[in-house]
């Protein structure tokens, strides 16, 4: 070794001119992270004694202590002479090596020069290194020093830079779970033949391992499998670095996590390149104990699931030869894992080995987890990947796999709803009721019920009206109805078709602001009210306002001819939405589509003339076109909903209006079921809007009907028929397409998903709306000309998440983008967002939803410089937030107004510099009520409401002067805390007192006057009203105030 070293020493001393920057950059090897390549183990010769005299100055030479402290390397062994002594001082960087290794060193050095200065022909490292002291590693010493190097510079360092590549990763992947538990097994990856040698071709031409080969194809697997571009999966490694250890008995083993992202755009062998530098820097920190890697990432626990490792890729197990024993040799025995949960010791455990010269991949599955088809289709995603990246690297990984053509017929049978029915338009089937039943009932109203004859006048009455005032020359007008629920609504509806026009309906109860711009982005020639109202000062004179009644209409005698009946591709309505650029869109929907909807609706409900449909859903959405044309093309009676609908009232007003059918939002399905008052008469209810919180209970005497669909597909788009107390109830579960409907699930490519594979869903067929009214660039966004595989367009790209599952089902799995789901309404964030950074005290803002809590739709808002209000800080906070939010009244939808608004000095940024949304935090109670104090409960019925107040709003604080809507509440809430109050106080309580009285404690009066009888109860209210008079103008100030908030959450605490 003597003489070896001796010449590469002269060599290197010939070349010493040589630039060391310019070695490295010719021979390019990989870089990593502190380490210096070829010189991260360094010899530092330093042999002056003496003082050394440099230009008039003395040097003293370093010391032994000043050499130590070298640490520009990994490890530096230093030699100098100090009195009069040779010396050599090891040093070390803590992150480099840890200090029980460098003391073994040391050693090692320390047996080397003393063998040389011996006996050079000894052999001085025998195999095993450090044999020679005859060193026996034991277990013991391996753990502490595992235990050395957690608590070092060293293991500091590598659990930063574990935290640093696992930052923002999925810490569980989603997959369909078996509604009912399966059997443990085992699953093969049939790979091709011949695929062991082109998987050692790749392995030689690319520089990877087998390992990193395996290893993308799962990955790849795992990102078609799951649909996410962002998947993990752990490896067991050894963690035996050094021959030392490899004599070690005992469980040395540790996870290392590798992740994985891709675009839509990624090939399998960007995909290779990708993972091969993944798999160097988790090699890299293998040491690095896995606990402590979770521990920083502190990542949401879910009760026996590992974060990042759940589903894992064990190494290659390269054929060797048999081994012997006691001169016999041992045969490998094949163990069967069906059934056994060894074989899985997280969800899904991935193995591949060589046998036989052909390389042979098994996928072991804990059926608790996962069930079996799926882990076949995830083993077929494997081979298919793995046979792309050694056959086809420039392929998309978007386009594996290629369906089958079972798969093929399978999705296709899935995909299409029943066949649509000739073209027509709505007006069409009224007028054909009319025909065929004249008197019947079409619509309830306080006077009795409108036949279809006579409703039928009505609308032509109107229609001759609204036809004079119309210009169609070159134009496709709208009529707007700025009506409520009832026979007025329904007669301007159809007067608009009648005078060849589509409708817009706006919610009477929008602010004007709102009413304003939905008018002038519609540049309606005309606006039907009811007299006494009238119109936002904003719009434009030239509009034209009709305040007609029924009366009016009933008397008016027809002049001339209607228009020509609209054609089936002609504009029904436009209906608007949230819109992500800060003002509503107009969604345009077509005839045909409205028509076959109602047909379809009306069959799948079973209406028939004789029913009573509830009209409940609020004007301004399109699910009221759900409660309407069905039931009027079907023959049967609407039951309008007069006022405000407060949901713990709907199921007796539906049993005291006899109805039989309803559509009503998922909520509000809860909230009637759970209501001890069970309509009779009842035999349907549609729902839809969002997913149930619980499963319904069994027992129900009608049928439930789960409906999904944005207004974009006319409403509905599938459905699903519960049966109440089924064992396999998924709440995301929407159901088969509806009649005329094709719903494909795509991948980022366009194509389709396998079943049991996420992707957006993306709807066709004839209830596609035409677009958006007057936003081309809009429409060409989200409306394509055809689906995946040529299907017929247009599409609509719904921006939902779902899959299709093995019963043919679609599920619901929710967005890809920003946009909400609260209490039903289908909410763009971004357009609360650009109202609330346009106020002047605002200077940045965001939104976030939460699924529970006592807030559902929060705000966040950094104040802007130079917005103070000259109070201390709790109050000008309390007063900035109540004129924020009054300023979003003016302008927003009460289901826009975010429920609390939380102050930050920041907005959370991912470390990319966008908005961070999940790092939001939920707001306090300060948010929500200011900064009153807290009032506790004085009496045992003051305790048992607050109770129930924080079982219902999910809140842990509740003071008994706080007002209910301050705190989270809705009409919803209100209800579930109505029926509560009767239940547990013994009471009949009408849900118009709690309104009244929205505090612990006036609510506790006031059940306690429920349970008095009844003169006492006049006298005590009589008593009470002197107080209240001389209260109520102080506390009005006072909630103004604090929220900005009008009726409901005024209220008094008498």
């Amino acid at each position: 070794m003597l003489e070896s070293v001796r010449e590469r020493v002269l060599e290197a001393l010939e070349d010493q001119h040589v630039p060391f920057d310019k070695v490295i950059a010719a021979l390019n090897p990989e870089r990593r992270h502190g380490a210096t390549p070829y010189a991260d183990a360094v010899l530092n010769l330093a042999p002056l004694e003496d003082d050394y005299a440099l230009g008039g100055t003395v040097l003293t030479p370093a010391t032994g202590s000043q050499l130590g402290a070298e640490l520009k390397f990994g490890v530096t062994a230093t030699v100098f002479r100090e009195d009069g002594r040779d010396r050599l001082v090891l040093s070390h960087r803590g992150d480099r090596l840890a200090a029980r290794d460098a003391e073994r060193l040391a050693a090692v050095l320390r047996g080397m020069l003393t063998a040389l200065a011996g006996d050079q022909h000894a052999t001085v490292l025998p195999r095993g290194g450090g044999a020679e002291f005859g060193e026996v590693v034991q277990y013991r010493e391996f753990v502490r020093g595992q235990e050395e190097l957690a608590g070092s510079v060293a293991g500091a360092a590598g659990v930063e830079r574990w935290r640093a590549r696992l930052a923002g990763a999925p810490a569980y992947l989603e997959w369909p779970v078996p509604v009912v538990p399966e059997g443990s097994g085992v699953v093969e990856v049939e790979v091709a033949g011949g695929v062991l040698e082109r998987v050692r071709g790749v392995s030689r031409r690319v520089g990877v391992s087998w390992f990193m080969v395996v290893a993308a194809a799962f990955a790849g697997a795992l990102h078609r499998w799951t649909g996410a571009d962002d998947v993990v999966f752990g490896c067991p490694v050894a963690n035996r670095p050094g021959e030392r250890d490899a004599g070690i008995v005992g469980p040395c083993t540790n996870t290392v996590v590798i992740r994985s992202r891709v675009g839509a755009k990624t090939t399998v062998g960007a995909l290779l390149e990708s993972v091969r530098e993944r798999v160097l820097e988790a090699l890299e920190d293998q040491h690095v104990p896995f606990d402590k890697v979770i521990a920083a990432l502190n990542p949401e626990r879910r009760h026996g699931v590992l974060p990042y490792a759940d589903i894992a890729l064990t190494p290659i197990v390269p054929e060797t030869e048999p081994p012997t024993l006691g001169g016999r040799t041992l045969g490998r025995f094949p163990l069967d894992a069906e059934g056994g949960d060894w074989a899985a010791k997280g969800a899904l455990t991935v193995s591949f080995q060589e046998q036989d010269g052909t390389l042979r991949g098994t996928v072991a599955y804990r059926g608790d987890r996962v069930g079996r088809a799926e882990t076949e289709r995830l083993a077929q995603l494997v081979a298919a990947v793995l046979g792309d990246i050694v056959d086809r690297p420039d392929h998309r990984l978007a386009a594996v796999p290629r369906i089958s053509a079972r798969e093929r017929a399978e999705l296709a049978a899935f995909q299409q709803g029943p066949p649509a029915g000739p073209p027509t338009a709505v007006l069409d089937l009224f007028t054909a009721r009319v025909r065929q039943t004249p008197s019947a009932p079409a619509v309830h109203t306080p006077q009795g019920p409108l036949s279809y004859t006579a409703l039928d006048a009505r609308a032509r009455a109107l229609a001759h009206r609204i036809d004079a005032l119309v210009d169609r020359e070159g134009t496709e007008p709208v009529v707007a109805l700025l009506l409520d629920r009832g026979a007025d609504l329904i007669t301007a509806m159809l007067a608009a078709w009648y005078a060849r026009c589509a409708y817009c309906p706006v919610d009477p109860a929008y602010p004007p602001t709102r009413i304003a711009q939905v008018l002038g982005d519609l540049d309606a020639p005309v606006v039907i009210t009811e007299p006494g109202r009238s119109l936002p000062p904003q719009v434009p004179d030239t509009v034209t306002v009709l305040h007609a009644t029924g009366e009016d209409l009933d008397a008016a005698a027809p002049v001339g001819d209607l228009p020509a009946p609209p054609a089936p591709e002609d504009p029904a309505y436009v209906v608007y939405t949230s819109g992500s650029t800060g003002r509503p869109k107009g969604v345009v929907v077509r005839h045909r589509g409205l028509a076959e909807h109602a047909r379809w609706f009306a069959g799948t409900l079973a209406l028939r003339p004789g029913d009573r449909v509830a009209l409940l859903v609020n004007v301004g959405f399109d699910a009221a076109a759900s409660e309407i044309w069905p039931a009027l093309a079907a023959g049967a009676e609407l039951v309008p909903h007069t006022g405000t609908v407060h949901p713990g009232q709907v199921a007796r007003w539906l049993e005291a209006h006899r109805v039989t059918a309803a559509v009503v939002p998922a909520a509000l399905a809860e909230t009637v079921w759970k209501d001890e008052h069970t309509p009779t008469a009842l035999r349907v209810m549609a729902y839809g809007g969002a997913a149930l919180g619980s499963p319904p209970p069994p027992g129900l005497p009608y049928r439930l009907v789960n409906c999904y669909g944005p207004t974009e597909a006319t409403v509905t788009a599938t459905c699903q028929e519960l049966t109440p107390g089924e064992a396999d109830f998924r709440p995301g579960r929407i159901g088969r397409p509806a009649g005329g409907v094709l719903v494909q699930v795509v991948d980022e490519a366009g194509q389709l998903c396998l079943v049991g594979t996420k992707g957006e869903i993306v709807i066709g067929g004839v209830g596609v709306a035409r677009g958006y009214w007057r936003r081309p660039e809009l429409t060409a966004e989200r409306f394509a000309p055809r689906g995946a595989e040529g299907a017929p367009g247009p599409v609509y790209r719904t921006g939902d998440l779902g899959r299709w599952l093995p019963d043919g089902t679609l599920e619901f799995l929710g967005r890809m983008d920003r946009q909400l789901k609260v209490r039903g309404h289908r909410i763009e964030p971004e357009e609360i967002e650009v109202r609330l950074a346009a106020h002047p005290q605002v200077d940045q803002a965001a939104v976030r939803a939460f699924d529970d809590g006592a807030a559902q739709l929060v705000g966040y808002a950094v104040p802007a410089q130079d917005t103070g209000t000259g109070t201390d800080a709790a109050d000008g906070t309390g007063q900035r937030t109540a004129a924020v939010l009054a300023a979003l009244r003016e302008t927003l939808p009460a289901h826009l107004v975010p429920d609390a608004l939380v102050w930050l000095d920041q907005l959370p940024h991912t470390p990319h510099g966008k908005v961070d949304h999940a790092a939001l935090p939920r707001p306090r109670r300060e948010d929500l009520v200011g900064a009153a104090p807290v009032v506790a409960p004085g009496d045992d019925r003051e305790r048992r409401i607050a109770a129930l107040w924080r079982e219902v709003l999910r809140t842990e604080v509740v003071g008994v002067h706080d007002n209910f809507f301050d705190l989270g509440g809705d009409s919803l809430r209100l209800a579930a805390l109505h029926r509560r109050l009767e239940s547990d106080f013994g009471i009949e309580l009408p849900i118009q007192e709690l309104l009244a009285h929205p505090t612990v404690r006036a609510q506790a009066r006031t059940v306690e006057a429920a349970g008095r009888p009844a003169d006492e109860t006049a006298q005590a209210r009589s008593a009470a009203e002197e107080l209240r008079e001389r209260a109520q103008r102080g506390r009005r100030s006072r909630a103004r105030t604090r929220t900005g908030a009008t009726s409901p959450k005024e209220g008094d605490d008498a």
